[in-house]
């Protein structure tokens, strides 16, 4: 199991062994219970309906209680009528967050990024902060390197070159080493690393 490296121009340099911290294995139920941790970390609670205690009115008895023929009702704010409270609604306080353990983030951190490694599919590039700033050269690095579909860029930081190259192809994201988005890894074709962004991930 080996990482290519490749220069800013796109040509092949070297290939080496993955870092002995990044051989870890875990279960694919692992990697999708921490995918669902962190998309409920993201989740917003914009949900939320008005009981019958937070519906407008309702103060008065809406007829007598006997001799109209009606049904006994004693408020109009209540949930069997139109616009009255909504029963067992969502609240705007419903918890969705679930818990994992440090130890355990990080393991399946590690395994996600060795099954890039695994499918060839793990790619470094040296000195890519040092490119020119254009958005064509960067695609025709993408197509010389013979990379295509989704693909994730990890820079060590957004003040360069590269950044600016890649931030307006639409299928890249780019992410820097310290603020690593893995529900958006997982979900690409191809992990391409700055190549100090890798030495940074690797300590």
């Amino acid at each position: 199991m080996k990482i290519k490296y490749y220069s800013k121009t796109g040509e092949e340099k070297k290939s080496e062994k993955i870092a002995g911290n990044l051989r870890f294995e875990c279960s694919d139920i692992a990697i999708n219970e921490y995918i669902k941790y962190l998309n409920n970390q993201k989740r917003n609670l914009i949900a939320k309906v008005l009981d019958r205690s937070e519906v407008r009115g309702g103060g008065r008895k809406p007829w007598k209680q006997k001799g109209t023929g009606n049904a006994r009702v004693g408020s109009n704010r209540s949930p069997i009528w139109r616009g009255g409270g909504i029963t067992f609604g969502p609240t705007g306080n419903n918890n969705y967050k679930t818990n994992l353990n440090k130890k355990e983030i990080k393991n399946i951190k590690i395994a996600i990024i060795k099954r890039f490694a695994e499918a060839n599919k793990l790619i470094i590039i040296n000195k890519l902060s040092e490119i020119s700033i254009s958005t064509k050269n960067a695609e025709k690095l993408l197509q010389k390197i013979g990379l295509d579909g989704k693909i994730t860029l990890v820079l060590k930081n957004r003040q360069n070159n590269a950044y600016k190259s890649f931030i307006n192809l639409s299928y890249i994201d780019l992410l820097t080493v310290n603020k690593l988005d893995f529900s958006k890894i997982v979900s690409s074709d191809c992990l391409i690393f700055e190549e100090e962004a890798y030495r940074e991930l690797v300590k």
